[in-house]
């Protein structure tokens, strides 16, 4: 079947997540079009700030180990599925729900169309995209638009939070290694989850296993604030760190 090319770019995308680096030839193979055309594809990556570098012969990865949004959402992505689908036990039909803009917890927008009557509430702007295959109601949260996570922040998300309530609320985290709680790299992230946090019944954090290794710059939770955690391994050196009533593995 021929792809989009959306969906071609999305393929080369994820290829050099789980690889790193590419030949043309080896995309061109991979996605059934001549190496003129990948060519073109890895200028388009390249341009719109994937983490894609073009090199002589192919393409790899940003060498600064900082991927940008478009690039992270392949990251794990098999296993930030399992997660969501995990998480959908929590949500029942009828539940208004805040996402936040985690790539883990993404394709929870996607993942919900099983549920009925659910009102999806996110900063999120590419959950947004996916929870539209749904049919439930769907608010986005207005403010200054932020490339870093492809969301909206500033006082009037703060705002709209404060006139609302949620059944649940998922988190996601960029690093639990050395921090006392949850980790975020972005410091405009803690006052919109410590609000959500207080406005939702059952707060869930979903972290794929790597994030126990992974630092970050500023705590926006403690451990104890969540409900579940859902996760696909749990390391024992956390075992008397973490303290959440109910812990999910995935793996």
């Amino acid at each position: 079947m021929k792809r989009s090319t959306q969906q071609r770019l999305n393929e080369i995308s994820e290829y050099l997540i789980l690889n790193s680096k590419a030949t043309t030839k080896e995309l061109a193979e991979l996605t059934g079009v001549s190496p003129e055309m990948i060519r073109k594809d890895l200028d388009v990556l390249e341009q719109h700030g994937a983490g894609i570098v073009r090199v002589h012969g192919g393409a790899e990865l940003r060498g600064d180990n900082v991927l940008p949004y478009s690039a992270r959402i392949y990251q794990n992505k098999r296993v930030k599925d399992e997660l969501c689908r995990s998480a959908l036990n929590y949500i029942n039909d009828g539940d208004t729900v805040f996402i936040d803009p985690s790539t883990t917890a993404l394709q929870l927008g996607r993942l919900l169309k099983v549920k009925k009557n659910i009102t999806i509430v996110t900063n999120c702007v590419e959950l947004v995209l996916l929870a539209a295959e749904t049919d439930h109601q769907i608010i986005l949260l207005g403010g200054e638009y932020s490339r870093s996570g492809n969301r909206t922040l500033g006082m009037f998300v703060l705002d709209a939070i404060k006139k609302m309530r949620f059944n649940v609320a998922v988190f996601g985290s960029d690093g639990l290694l050395n921090m006392n709680g949850v980790g975020t790299t972005n410091d405009d992230e803690i006052l919109v989850n410590e609000l959500v946090m207080q406005h939702s019944g059952k707060n869930i954090l979903m972290v794929d296993s790597n994030k126990f290794f992974l630092e970050s710059r500023f705590t926006y939770a403690k451990y104890e604030d969540f409900d579940v955690m859902i996760t696909d391994a749990f390391p024992d050196e956390y075992r008397d760190i973490v303290k959440i009533n109910e812990i999910v593995i995935t793996g």
